[in-house]
């Protein structure tokens, strides 16, 4: 029964369910001839089926983390934090308002990273799409739960992106001396956030996060069945970032 559910699964929601009806709709048009028709049907669903495979979208985010690795000893004055949103409106533990998985993931590490290496902690994330606490004060507060001491921690609240999160994070570092940041995001967002640190004149200590394993030795079939869109949409986000960053600021990632 086990096995049933993770083959029908796939097909019960988006978008495996759409990639169903269009092939189903594609058979149906084919048998009654409207085979034009039909074809078209059944190509946009096997294109949204191979779009969806975790398969394609690993391999995107494994080109995108390339020659990256997690440093061995790891050493700095600075450990800065690049949040990934905010939800400041949605019930918590400690009132309301919450990182977003993302940065909850970057989080973790730089808590990591304090126990075995303590200095000063850098959130940088200001409120660029809503009103109300700034993706810095979340992150503080979630942090603050894991049992680093608010003494530790510096927010930046101005930045929108991650250019800004460079520029604010370079001078709040100078301000203070600092001039040795291990940097900590994502794997596939590394390159870029590294390149606009260095437009801002500093050279950081990549700590990536969830790197993706370059060569998989055990593959499941259900790689095979439609996925979501969701690590697709950041790969192509930021290989659009990387052009973006390329054209407008000379960023090379």
């Amino acid at each position: 029964m086990f096995w049933v559910k993770q083959l029908i699964k796939p097909f019960a929601v988006p978008p495996g369910c759409f990639v169903f009806l269009l092939l189903i709709l594609g058979a149906v048009l084919w048998i009654r001839r409207q085979r034009r028709l039909g074809g078209v049907a059944a190509a946009l669903g096997a294109a949204m089926w191979i779009l969806s495979l975790p398969i394609l979208s690993g391999a995107l985010m494994v080109n995108l983390e390339s020659g990256l690795s997690f440093p061995e000893n790891p050493s700095g004055d600075v450990i800065v934090v690049l949040c990934a949103g905010g939800v400041p409106d949605a019930p918590d533990l400690d009132g309301r308002g919450r990182p977003t998985e993302g940065t909850i993931v970057r989080l973790a590490t730089a808590a990591r990273l304090y126990r075995t290496h303590p200095a000063p902690i850098v959130l940088s994330g200001g409120k660029p799409l809503y009103p109300g606490a700034s993706e810095a004060e979340l992150a503080a507060r979630f942090l603050e739960e894991l049992g680093i001491p608010p003494f530790a921690i510096r927010k930046e609240e101005r930045s929108r992106d991650t250019w800004e999160n460079a520029m604010h994070t370079a001078r709040l570092c100078r301000s203070r001396g600092w001039d040795r940041p291990l940097l900590v995001t994502h794997g596939y967002h590394m390159k870029r956030a590294e390149s606009a640190f260095r437009k801002q004149g500093f050279s950081v200590t990549a700590v990536p996060v969830s790197l993706h394993a370059a060569q998989v030795t055990h593959r499941s079939w259900t790689e095979w069945l439609p996925g979501d869109f969701r690590e697709l949409s950041n790969a192509l986000h930021e290989l659009l970032g990387r052009v973006y960053y390329r054209w407008a600021y000379g960023a090379e990632a």
